[in-house]
């Protein structure tokens, strides 16, 4: 399998997908007790979110 979504897109290349709100609504979920579950992209900005 070969993506080539990363957690390093920018809206000019992928207009549909903002990863900056994606991030950012990931630690609302945690910082509030959410659980959040991600695959594959999902699982990466997860791991960026945490840092």
């Amino acid at each position: 399998m070969n993506s080539k979504l990363n957690t390093d897109i920018t809206q000019e290349e992928y207009p549909h997908f903002n990863t900056k709100a994606g991030i950012a609504l990931i630690q609302k979920c945690v910082q509030a007790g959410k659980a959040v579950v991600g695959v594959f992209l999902g699982a990466q900005l997860i791991g960026v979110a945490e840092h």
